[in-house]
């Protein structure tokens, strides 16, 4: 499961449950919540590596950069 997101504490609870995170925002940073952010929804195509099967079993720790 991904949820993507706006709200850094609808986020958090999502990580809490073990989901993957994508942050839409604009702000600087990026909290240990987030697995990726974007600065418009209109990027999500980049965070769909974190739909993808994890190969041999371990998990997918970054995106690839382009």
């Amino acid at each position: 499961c991904i949820l993507v997101e706006d709200s850094l504490d609808n986020l958090r609870v999502a990580r809490n449950l073990g989901m993957k995170t994508v942050w839409i925002a604009r702000q600087p940073g990026k909290p240990a919540c987030v697995d990726v952010k974007l600065s418009s929804i209109l990027q999500i195509g980049r965070a769909t590596w974190l739909a993808r099967p994890q190969a041999s079993g371990r998990p997918i720790s970054r995106a690839p950069t382009p």
